[in-house]
């Protein structure tokens, strides 16, 4: 039995010609603020000035993009870059992995010298084989 599998899936869908639905709703956004700000100041260079600033956060939300990535993760990542604290100090864990030296006895470095021996002194089946010596 064959299925379809889906193809670009993280490719979101157009809703309102080009634009996806968090494009659609950042401009929306960005309508609302010019909207407000020129009902607020009554004037056109105030109102201006006071919905400039909201307009471009909007805009670049849903346009801009940095490092292949949305402007959206670019900010939270900056906001927990900046909320965080970014003092390191080293603290040596033990390792379940390494033996204390007086468990290592007598009989073991033995035979790590004895298998050390013989790969060093291996001996050259063919021209293409390199020797490891001391």
């Amino acid at each position: 039995m064959q299925f379809r599998v889906p193809q670009f899936i993280d490719i979101e869908d157009k809703i309102l010609g080009p634009l996806t639905w968090k494009q659609t709703a950042y401009c929306l956004g960005a309508l609302g603020s010019v909207y407000i700000s020129f009902r607020l100041t009554g004037s056109n260079i105030l109102g201006l000035i006071f919905a400039a600033l909201p307009t471009a956060l909007f805009l670049s939300l849903a346009f801009v993009k940095i490092n292949n990535r949305n402007f959206v993760d670019a900010l939270e990542n900056a906001f927990k870059f900046y909320s965080k604290s970014r003092l390191y100090t080293w603290q040596k864990k033990e390792d379940a992995l390494l033996l204390p030296s007086d468990m290592i006895t007598e009989k073991s470095e033995a035979k790590l010298t004895q298998i050390s021996t013989l790969l060093n002194v291996k001996p050259v089946k063919s021209e293409d084989e390199y020797v490891i010596s001391k």
